[in-house]
């Protein structure tokens, strides 16, 4: 009895397709959305933000916002002091560098039958609020 339910279980693993879920919510909040050529990431534009979606391990959510801002060098000690500080006071985002531009990131972990209708535009907005921190600390 133990093997077979293992193997149930195993073979429920590989069948199971994470983004489908992210998939699906875009289609239904009409957000068009890319998919790379091996099935490994989603990208989608969402009021003027462009995000990709990674495919990460089955409880894990991974919500990326990429290039939110160009880091000259001469400012770059600068941005990552605001950064660090965006880090402290902001609970769900990590903000971090990718060579001189700034990526915003939320991963959370989520249950294998997550209801992301239930936070996703939430996730999306904390990431549009903190895009625009960013902007008000580097004038």
């Amino acid at each position: 009895m133990r093997k077979s339910f293992m193997k149930t279980f195993v073979d429920a693993q590989k069948d199971y397709d994470q983004l489908e879920i992210y998939r699906k919510w875009l289609r239904d909040n009409n957000v068009s959305f890319q998919e790379d050529e091996d099935g490994e990431a989603l990208y989608f534009c969402y009021q003027g933000g462009n995000f990709m979606m990674p495919k990460s391990d089955r409880n894990w959510l991974g919500l990326v916002f990429p290039n939110v801002y160009d880091v000259v060098e001469e400012k770059r000690e600068y941005v990552l002091e605001i950064l660090n500080r965006i880090n402290l006071e902001r609970k769900s985002v990590k903000a971090f560098l990718v060579k001189n531009s700034v990526w915003l990131v939320i991963e959370m972990y989520i249950d294998s039958t997550p209801v992301i209708a239930d936070f996703f535009e939430t996730l999306l907005a904390n990431l549009h609020e903190t895009r625009l921190v960013l902007y008000s600390k580097v004038k």
